[in-house]
């Protein structure tokens, strides 16, 4: 985004000064709020909207790691509401869910 801010000023319809700082941006981006996205595929529909092409990480996230986004997105809507006292067994629970079912993947390409 500091780089190249062209689908940041779209998506704001501002214009942005050169070379924005990270917490311009931060502050461009999350300044209303709070941003909630319900799995993989709206942070990368986001993604799309703020990111050119050429510098969005996100495009290059094959299927079955975004599968694996996904079920960290669903952990943590999971536990964002549960006490801190019941969140740890509740995690050990998710963690052992999800470590077994990943096994198989390789890391994402740089």
């Amino acid at each position: 985004m500091n780089v190249d801010h062209s689908k940041l000023n779209e998506f704001v319809g501002v214009s942005i000064p050169g070379n924005p700082s990270k917490n311009l941006c931060e502050a461009i981006l999350f300044g209303g709020g709070y941003r909630d996205f319900a799995g993989f595929g709206d942070l990368k529909g986001f993604s799309k909207k703020i990111l050119p092409e050429r510098s969005n990480p996100f495009l290059s996230v094959d299927a079955p790691h975004g599968t694996k986004i996904d079920e960290v997105f669903k952990i943590r809507n999971y536990l964002a509401p549960i006490t801190a006292v019941q969140q740890n067994g509740h995690w050990t629970v998710c963690t052992r869910m999800f470590t077994s079912s990943s096994d198989s993947l390789s890391p994402v390409a740089s």
